[in-house]
């Protein structure tokens, strides 16, 4: 079994021995689980896949949030309060031999910050299919966040977003629109379910 060491001293293992291999690993990343749209879906989606047809792998910047109950384990990739810190590239380094260890076939990430972490660093480090996300308008974004973003997404081979207004922000910075792909957000079949008395 290969194992990378966070550098705070999380062993950051790759598939263990005997594991089948020729699954393909998925790799999905967030900022932290707190409750929101983007902390939901990405708990559905992690729910949802086949474990039988692949390896799923989870990542975050904060392991802190109301949705992390259920998920098992997630590897935490810190910051220290900025981009720009130690902190940050220690993880930036520690990410990029996870991505590697484990033999990640897909990258995806989910909001602002996953973005910023995860699309350079899956791109330097050869993962084949890298997948951002733009789940919001970009309202909620600075002008230069919003610039920074967008041009971190032409680095992506595919980037998710859960709305076509979305999608036309990301166009309107000169996105290729074959690398934009609008999917709703999913609720589960309980939410269509006959409410009691109907």
């Amino acid at each position: 079994m290969s194992v990378a060491r966070h550098p705070d001293g999380l062993e950051l293992s790759g598939p263990k021995e005997g594991e089948r291999t020729e699954r393909p690993c998925i790799f999905l990343m967030i900022d932290q689980m707190a409750v929101g749209g983007s902390e939901r879906q990405f708990a559905a989606l992690a729910n949802s896949l086949n474990h039988d047809s692949l390896r799923l792998k989870l990542g975050c910047l904060q392991r802190q949030g109301a949705f992390l109950d259920g998920l098992g384990q997630i590897a935490e990739f810190p910051l220290g309060g900025s981009f720009l810190s130690r902190q940050a590239q220690r993880s930036r380094l520690a990410l990029a031999r996870y991505l590697r260890s484990n033999q990640v076939a897909v990258a995806h990430s989910f909001d602002f910050y996953s973005n910023l972490m995860l699309i350079p660093v899956a791109h330097l480090a050869g993962v084949p299919v890298v997948i951002g996300s733009q789940r919001q308008m970009g309202d909620l974004l600075t002008p230069v966040q919003f610039r920074l973003q967008a041009a971190l997404f032409r680095w992506c081979d595919r980037v998710t977003c859960n709305s076509h207004a979305a999608a036309n922000r990301l166009l309107e910075t000169g996105l290729q629109e074959s690398k934009v792909v609008v999917i709703p957000n999913a609720l589960p079949d309980a939410a269509f379910a006959e409410a009691p008395g109907c």
